[in-house]
């Protein structure tokens, strides 16, 4: 599926329920047919001037920013046991223990892999 494809399909929800929206206005003749157009006008306008933006984020194969973490390695701040938490390039995140052994905070820990915006680690040694 092309980039613009997917782009259009993640658009089509949200304009059809304006259009919904609009139509159940102009049969309450709270506007006119004038402003339905135009109102549908503004958001097709709005698409198109945004696709360039998203277009890179919307190519097949596209690596997800949290995939980019794995083989990096965190300080871990709270405890897992086997879940808590590490800092990883100034952030803090949600993570566990692939092992389910309990690391203790202030550890060292390599990102082998994560469930969503969870990191899935393993303990390293301070110089690997």
């Amino acid at each position: 599926m092309t980039p613009l494809i997917r782009y259009v399909a993640l658009q089509v929800p949200g304009f059809l329920i304006a259009l919904i929206l609009l139509m159940h206005a102009r049969d309450q003749e709270w506007i006119s047919v004038s402003t339905v157009v135009l109102v549908l006008a503004i958001l097709v306008f709005k698409d198109v001037i945004l696709y360039p933006f998203f277009r890179r984020a919307m190519q097949p194969g596209h690596t997800d920013m949290v995939a980019r973490l794995h083989g990096e390695r965190a300080r871990v701040v709270n405890t897992l046991d086997p879940e808590g938490q590490v800092k990883l390039k100034g952030e803090i995140w949600n993570a566990k223990s692939i092992h389910g052994e309990p690391v203790e905070a202030g550890s060292w820990v390599r990102v082998s892999g994560h469930r969503g915006l969870k990191l899935h680690v393993q303990r390293c040694h301070e110089y690997d």
